[in-house]
C-alpha cells in the first residue's frame, strides 16, 4: 500500500471509541475484539446487500467480500480509539459503498422516526437485522461506544427504544390461534351492492390472526374539531412484535400501540397535530418541504370546524 492509498483510507475512515467505565479507564481486549468484529459483520452485510442490489453475480459478490478488509488506521490511545476504513486492491467501487454505509447506517438516529422510516423505504427488515444486530450487540453497560463520521459529530451507539426495536427485527412467523369464538376475516366479493352480499358473492376469504384490516376515514373528530376530507384515505395496518402499526405513507406518518384501538387513537392525534401545526402556520415560518406538506394537506382537507 502506497502513501496515496493510506491517505485515502485516513480520509474516508470513521472513528470508533470505547470509553470504559472501569477504574483504570482502559478497554479490555475482549471488548475491543467484540466491537471491531461487530462493525466488520455489519459493514460486510451492508456491502453484500448493495452488491446484490446491483445484480452482481454470486461469484463477484463472494470474491469482493473475501478481498475487502476493514483496516485500522490513525490509532490514538485515548481509552480505546481507532479509525476503520475498507481496503480492496481489486475493487475501487467499494469506496462509494463505504461512504454510503457511513451516511445510511452509522449516521442514523435509531430512535428518530423519520430517519428509521427512510431505512424502511430502502431495506427489508431482514436486511436491517443483518446490518444493525451486530452493532446493537456490541453495546454494553461496561463502556460507552461512540463513532465519529465525516461531519465530525460524535454519536453514541445505542440500542433502539422498544417502540423502534421492531424495525430492526425480522418478521416473526405467524402462528395460528386456536381459541374458540368469533373470528376476523378479510373477504373479497363480486357484487353490485355492498349492502346486499350473499355467500355466492364471495370469491375469496382468509382468516386474519390480528386486526390488520385497513384503517379508512373521510372525517376525523379530535380535540373538539371536525376535519372533513375531500376523499377517504386508507391507512396501512400491520402487526408485529406485539404492536399495531398504522401508517399513511403519502404524508409519511405512522403511529403504534399495543392494541389497534390505541394505535388508531395515536394516529388520529398525529394526523390532527399535523393539520393544526401546518395549516394554521404562515408560509414565512415554514421550510420549503413544510410548505409542500401544507399544500398537500390543503388539497386533502375540505373543511375544519
Amino acid at each position: 500500500m502506497n502513501n496515496n492509498e493510506l491517505s485515502q483510507l485516513r480520509k474516508i475512515a470513521f472513528e470508533v471509541t470505547i470509553d470504559p467505565n472501569n477504574a483504570v479507564h482502559a478497554a479490555s481486549a475482549e471488548d475491543v475484539i467484540k466491537v471491531l468484529n461487530a462493525y466488520i459483520l455489519s459493514y460486510k452485510a451492508y456491502l453484500e446487500i448493495k452488491l446484490k442490489a446491483e445484480s452482481n453475480s454470486e461469484e463477484v459478490i463472494k470474491e469482493t467480500l473475501k478481498n475487502t478488509k476493514l483496516l485500522v488506521v490513525d490509532t490514538e490511545f485515548n481509552s480505546y480509539h481507532n479509525c476503520l476504513a475498507p481496503f480492496n486492491p481489486h475493487e475501487t467501487g467499494i469506496i462509494k459503498v463505504f461512504q454510503d454505509y457511513k451516511t445510511d447506517i452509522l449516521s442514523v438516529d435509531v430512535d428518530n422516526y423519520s430517519e428509521v422510516l427512510e431505512l424502511r423505504n430502502e431495506f427489508t427488515k431482514e436486511e436491517l437485522h443483518l446490518i444493525y444486530s451486530p452493532i446493537f450487540s456490541a453495546t454494553s453497560d461496561s463502556y460507552t461506544l461512540k463513532i465519529k463520521s465525516d461531519d465530525g459529530i460524535v454519536r453514541k451507539v445505542k440500542k433502539p427504544i422498544k417502540e423502534f426495536a421492531t424495525y430492526f427485527k425480522p418478521v416473526k412467523e405467524k402462528v395460528k390461534k386456536t381459541e374458540d369464538g368469533d373470528k376476523l376475516f378479510q373477504v373479497y366479493v363480486h357484487s353490485p351492492d355492498l349492502k346486499n352480499i350473499s355467500p355466492k358473492d364471495i370469491i375469496y376469504s382468509s382468516e386474519l390472526e390480528h386486526e390488520t384490516y385497513p384503517y379508512t376515514f373521510d372525517r376525523l373528530f379530535y380535540n373538539g374539531k371536525n376535519i372533513y376530507l375531500n376523499d377517504s384515505i386508507t391507512c396501512n395496518v400491520e402487526y408485529f412484535d406485539e404492536l399495531y402499526f398504522i401508517s399513511y405513507p403519502d404524508l409519511r406518518i405512522e403511529a403504534w400501540s399495543n392494541t389497534r384501538s390505541e394505535a388508531v387513537e395515536a394516529f388520529n392525534f398525529t394526523f390532527y397535530s399535523l393539520v393544526i401545526n401546518y395549516l394554521e402556520e404562515d408560509d414565512d415560518n415554514l421550510t420549503n418541504d413544510a410548505i409542500v406538506l401544507k399544500n398537500q394537506l390543503q388539497t386533502m382537507i375540505r373543511l375544519i370546524k
